[in-house]
């Protein structure tokens, strides 16, 4: 009698745990894409939309007053009180003729090196915003016209004027008359011939407004 071993069969022994191995390595590897692509969510910012200027706004640009020095609204000022200077001698002129004709002068500003020439003091050249003076080209003729621009301060100026101003600084000659007048916030000082005198009175009452002349030299 033949011995007859018995085959016991291990394919399907030995697949199994393959199987198993490959279920378990699918699920990891499913586990880790899960893992990366969380962390790749939670790692990601979504960046914040810059904001943008609407297209309604108005950039509001500063009154032109506060962007002006205050050295270009004098220097305008200067300008000014010269030119209405120049205005007043063009009116009086034509009331002059022969030697009460205005003779040729220039016209320069008046600053805080020089207001003594008024007759004004340091204090009172505060109350000034502009000043200019007309003075004779040949310093043989007596003859000064100056107006000064005063807001707010034109009366305590012509006083000042009046109580301080030299009309003998000329050597050997006079002015036959000084007088100063205030209308508004201007005051004209005039030191000439008694005719050059009263024109430049008459045309600054006609161009600034009429005021009270006094008259505080006087020499024949």
């Amino acid at each position: 009698m033949k011995n007859q071993s018995k085959h016991t069969p291990r394919a399907a022994s030995a697949r199994t745990p393959k199987i198993a191995s490959l279920v378990m390595a699918a699920l990891l590897t499913a586990a880790l894409l899960l893992s990366l692509a969380a962390c790749g969510e939670a790692g990601t910012a979504t960046p914040t939309p810059t904001p943008t200027p609407s297209e309604d706004v108005v950039t509001e640009t500063p009154d032109e007053a506060t962007l002006t020095p205050e050295t270009d609204t004098a220097q305008e000022a200067q300008e000014e009180t010269a030119a209405l200077l120049q205005e007043l001698l063009d009116a009086a002129s034509p009331a002059l003729d022969g030697e009460d004709s205005l003779p040729m002068s220039f016209i320069d500003p008046i600053t805080d090196e020089n207001f003594s020439r008024l007759g004004i003091t340091e204090g009172d050249f505060a109350s000034v915003k502009a000043a200019c003076t007309a003075i004779a080209g040949i310093g043989t003729i007596a003859h000064e016209v100056a107006l000064v621009y005063a807001p707010g301060a034109a009366g305590e100026i012509k006083s000042a004027i009046a109580e301080g101003y030299d009309s003998n600084k000329w050597v050997c000659v006079h002015p036959q008359k000084s007088a100063v007048v205030a209308s508004g916030d201007y005051v004209l000082l005039a030191a000439s011939r008694g005719a050059t005198v009263d024109a430049l009175m008459a045309a600054f009452a006609e161009i600034v407004g009429p005021g009270e002349v006094d008259v505080f030299f006087t020499f024949e």
